[in-house]
């Protein structure tokens, strides 16, 4: 089943949070060996819960990208986000994503949504490790500061319910659809140097039929890298995942 584009907006602009800072460092052996370590024991962590993968997470890089003046993303997070397509973090040294794993259910059936999102019936779940040098590791603080802020959270609750009020707008029978999102920030987890976490409830009514999806992004900084762990889970989630705990085993993986 298709993925909410919610979800895949969000994490593309987590996972890929670009700062200009001249040239990019060369990857280090050692950042890439422990970042590659910590995100192989994560999967062996989500096959023994009962993950199935959907296969690796898109990595691809585009350093020729320029930033668009016109994401909506800038407008939340400011110089942080949206400056490049598939871009890097300044003085970034290695790079490591795990697959994307499933966690089969029974779900919500299948249905046409006014925004062309399906709520997801298999909960999923994905992590990254992006590691920068020593003179780069503010940039994570900035990163991991943005994504907990409640100005983020509220401006992302905006954006995400006029693109849906605009789609319900056209869509053929508008009185019978509905689409809402509803977020909010936590700013300190407790979690390595400094941590944070967004939360999404999603809600769409269509011709009576209701679901309903979250999606909670968790960051952590662990002295020069950034952890990422994107949990997407619907009404009735098919497996416990304790996100802050699994954030927590990555930064001490590292």
């Amino acid at each position: 089943m298709r993925r909410p584009a919610v979800p895949t907006l969000l994490i593309a602009a987590i996972a890929v949070v670009g700062i200009s800072a001249g040239p990019v460092a060369a990857t280090a052996a050692d950042d890439q060996a422990a970042a590659d370590a910590a995100m192989a024991a994560f999967s062996e962590r989500m096959v023994a819960a009962g993950g199935v993968s959907d296969g690796p997470t898109d990595m691809s890089i585009d350093d020729e990208a320029e930033t668009d003046p016109d994401d909506p993303f800038t407008g939340c997070f400011g110089d942080i986000a949206g400056l490049e397509a598939r871009g890097r973090l300044a003085g970034e040294t290695a790079r490591a994503f795990s697959d994307d794993f499933s966690f089969p259910g029974e779900g919500a059936p299948a249905a046409t949504d006014p925004l062309s999102m399906t709520i997801a019936s298999d909960d999923t779940i994905m992590g990254a490790v992006i590691t920068v040098d020593d003179d780069s590791a503010g940039v994570i603080d900035e990163v991991v500061r943005a994504f907990g802020s409640e100005e983020a959270a509220m401006c992302l609750e905006g954006l995400f319910n006029e693109m849906a009020a605009g789609a319900v707008s056209d869509a053929s029978s508008p009185g019978e659809a509905g689409f809402t999102v509803d977020v909010a920030a936590e700013a300190d987890l407790g979690i390595g140097d400094a941590s944070a976490s967004l939360q999404l409830a999603l809600a769409s009514d269509i011709g009576g039929t209701t679901t309903a999806s979250n999606v909670a992004v968790y960051l952590a900084r662990a002295d020069r890298s950034l952890i990422v762990l994107t949990i997407t889970t619907d009404a009735d989630p098919t497996v416990d995942i304790d996100g802050p705990g699994e954030l927590a085993a990555i930064v001490d993986s590292l």
